[in-house]
């Protein structure tokens, strides 16, 4: 069920003119980007660049996922602290603005060891419809 409601999102996302646009290994939605800053990158963490182009508020919290690309498919990395937890906090990034977010999964994943990566982050506008976003990198 919950596959059905984000492939129609994305369909009337696409239909309606504003859809998932990919470049240079991170993906856009609707005027809102996320990239990887990749001087940033180690096996402990890295910076997030947020960039809302938009015309609306976009919200987000601490929260975030990394997937390890083997062969052909994007797989999420298992939490290897069964006490990790995140607040839950909320971010909100205005019209025209950016901002960083640092990420340390040291805790939640440990140290990555080399691999094709990507960090998985979910964002909320105003009407309450939320997107995944992504972006790839290399350890």
């Amino acid at each position: 069920m919950m596959k059905r409601i984000v492939i129609i999102l994305l369909l009337g996302g696409l239909i309606s003119g504003c859809g998932i646009i990919r470049t240079n290994e991170s993906y856009s939605f609707d005027n809102i980007q996320m990239s990887v800053d990749n001087k940033t990158i180690s096996n402990k963490g890295l910076d997030i660049i947020i960039v809302n182009n938009s015309d609306t508020i976009w919200n987000y919290g601490e929260d975030y996922g990394v997937q390890i690309f083997t062969s052909d498919e994007w797989l999420n990395l298992s939490n290897i602290n069964p006490t990790w937890a995140i607040e839950t906090i909320e971010y909100s990034i205005k019209a025209q603005q950016q901002t960083v977010m640092t990420i340390n999964w040291e805790n939640r994943y440990g140290q990555l060891e080399r691999g094709k990566y990507r960090i998985v982050k979910s964002f909320r506008d105003a009407r309450g419809s939320t997107i995944e976003l992504y972006s790839e990198f290399e350890n």
